[in-house]
């Protein structure tokens, strides 16, 4: 099962992304993020030997912030995008359009990373970090304001999450 989700994810993102949509879409990056989630799938079920709802919803959360990620990256970078040719979302619908993904996208991270709570069987520690770190407070600032801010935190969140997936509950 593991060699067929490597395959999978080299086809993502050997044909799929860098092949096909790339430099064709500026909805490129949520068509090759499939690939950056299937290492939690495949380390799984290399594990197991079997695939789980933990290791789909784990991917799930790669998928749905490397937009996040990258769309940001793409609005300080948005001349470099445009003289290489690749239509990223700033380059072809602008700063505020993307802004706004970017908030829908890292809005629907909160819901999932609480599912892995839920479904997941992940501890109370688990919860309340995802609670604190999902917190966004958009206060009436312009979206692109919340976008900075997000940026700024969400390589801390992932990281951070990662850590509290990992830690025992006390008592275990």
């Amino acid at each position: 099962m593991s060699s067929v989700v490597i395959g999978l994810g080299v086809l993502d993102n050997v044909v799929v992304y860098s092949l096909l949509v790339k430099r064709r879409s500026p909805w490129n990056i949520i068509l090759g993020s499939f690939s950056g989630g299937l290492p939690a799938v495949y380390g799984w079920t290399f594990a197991t030997g079997s695939l789980g709802l933990v290791p789909i919803l784990m991917a799930a959360l790669v998928v749905l912030w490397t937009p996040n990620h990258i769309w940001s990256l793409a609005l300080r970078y948005r001349d470099d995008y445009a003289r290489a040719g690749v239509p990223m979302l700033p380059v072809v619908h602008g700063d505020e359009f993307t802004a706004w993904n970017i908030l829908i996208y890292a809005l629907s991270l909160v819901p999932l990373s609480m599912l892995l709570f839920v479904g997941g069987g992940l501890g109370l520690l688990y919860l309340v970090v995802a609670i604190r770190l999902g917190a966004l407070r958009h206060d009436g600032v312009e979206a692109l304001e919340v976008v900075a801010r997000l940026h700024r935190e969400e390589l801390h969140q992932a990281h951070l999450l990662s850590h509290a997936r990992s830690l025992p509950e006390r008592g275990s």
